[in-house]
């Protein structure tokens, strides 16, 4: 994402959450560098930061990636449709693929702003009137059936006949990126957030 042309992104949820406060600043200078190089990151440079920090910065990626990167993917998707009629497998199974990636990543971010989230704040001030557990959001937390990966795969194996339109390379393009920030989501929630909140119960 903080490549050149992420930079380029008017949402982008690391300039958006270094104006906050300091503590965010240095959140946002964290995962600069960890998107930079995301193989090299280590959950432990995350360890430093409270719990609302770390809440407040996932809930945020919800919303970027809800309100602008995945209608942006949509809008690619749909303009590759228009400008590739005849690929049938595209045309047939891509619309069931890709609005299906959609609806699971919905459910995906609206149980955890439902039940995580909520249960993370509640122990951070030491209140625990929530009946939830990290056991439990582990049990029950919503598998995606098309994640990013599978999106991926899928347009790869048309590259052969969809590389020469533009609306494809954007599209292929704007999904690396997507892939991008939920790797980094990825090791704040599973490797910093809730191991943070299993030392807490």
């Amino acid at each position: 994402m903080m490549n050149s042309e992420s930079r380029l992104f008017p949402n982008s949820i690391i300039h958006r959450i270094s104006k906050t406060d300091t503590r965010a600043t240095e959140l946002a200078s964290d995962l600069e560098f960890t998107y930079l190089d995301p193989a090299r990151a280590e959950a432990k440079a995350f360890m430093k930061y409270d719990i609302h920090l770390l809440v407040d910065y996932l809930k945020r990626c919800h919303d970027d990636y809800i309100e602008f990167m995945i209608p942006n993917i949509l809008n690619s998707f749909n303009q590759l449709l228009k400008n590739a009629p005849h690929c049938d497998l595209l045309q047939k199974m891509g619309p069931i693929i890709v609005y299906g990636f959609k609806e699971d990543a919905q459910a995906h971010f609206n149980y955890e702003e439902r039940f995580l989230f909520p249960y993370a704040l509640s122990l951070d001030k030491s209140e625990k009137e929530l009946a939830y557990s990290t056991t439990e959001f582990e049990k029950n937390h919503p598998q995606h059936i098309v994640d990013i990966e599978r999106l991926l795969q899928f347009f790869k194996m048309l590259s052969g006949e969809l590389d020469s339109f533009m609306s494809f390379r954007i599209l292929m393009k704007r999904l690396s990126d997507l892939k991008l920030e939920f790797d980094v989501h990825g090791l704040i929630e599973d490797k910093v957030l809730i191991p943070k909140l299993r030392s807490l119960e």
